[in-house]
């Protein structure tokens, strides 16, 4: 059933992303705080960039960047976006979802970027993804995650999926646990750098979600 609403909630982000969303055209807050994090020289690889508009904040910045969603329309629009502009060196976007991601770029990797993903897909495909990581990244390299918590007002909305997950709107939303996700942080050798839960940090028009930010690093 899980695999299934994943389906849905693919082709529900299909049809939002044929469309424009001019609301979207800044980077989120959380990129900004990111990027004070790395160097010019840094390999980002965000995994569900959707509209793009992190992984483009951060290629104008000069980082060299890889962009991966589940969306092909995404990823065609990416392309066709970065073909009609001119950046350090242009990022380059990957049509997979976070379970067919290879290991070809293994060690090159600077920093994984993980905002608003881990909550769009299930447990067991999030905890696929957090190893791809690990074994992606270089030593000392970071992750960087923002998703909803649990304690957010939109928990409980929608029809139960699996245990903190809810299908509602057309798509699928699963709510972290932090002391679950630094947990797992940790056994796959990642050290915390920083750990917040609260709201006010991913505000969108009249949503403000708790969500969890977590930086670590891979030792």
């Amino acid at each position: 059933m899980v695999l299934g609403v994943e389906l849905k909630s693919v082709g529900y982000w299909d049809l939002y992303y044929e469309q424009d969303h001019p609301d979207l055209a800044q980077p989120s807050s959380f990129a900004r705080y990111c990027a004070e994090h790395l160097t010019a020289s840094s390999v980002v690889f965000e995994i569900g960039c959707g509209s793009g508009r992190d992984a483009l904040f951060l290629a104008r910045l000069g980082l060299r960047v890889f962009g991966s969603d589940a969306s092909e329309i995404a990823i065609d629009r990416l392309r066709e976006q970065t073909e009609r502009a001119q950046f350090p060196c242009p990022p380059r976007w990957i049509a997979r979802s976070m379970e067919e991601l290879d290991d070809r770029h293994a060690g090159e990797i600077d920093a994984v970027y993980m905002r608003f993903i881990l909550h769009a897909v299930s447990a067991d495909t999030a905890s696929r993804g957090l190893a791809w990581a690990a074994r992606n990244l270089q030593s000392d390299g970071l992750i960087f995650i923002e998703a909803r918590s649990v304690l957010g007002s939109l928990y409980g909305e929608g029809v139960p999926v699996e245990r903190d997950a809810f299908f509602h709107d057309g798509h699928y939303r699963r709510f972290l646990r932090v002391d679950e996700l630094t947990e797992e942080l940790e056994s796959l050798g990642f050290e915390l750098e920083s750990v917040v839960e609260r709201d006010g940090l991913a505000v969108h028009e009249d949503d403000d979600p708790v969500v969890i930010r977590v930086v670590a690093r891979r030792q």
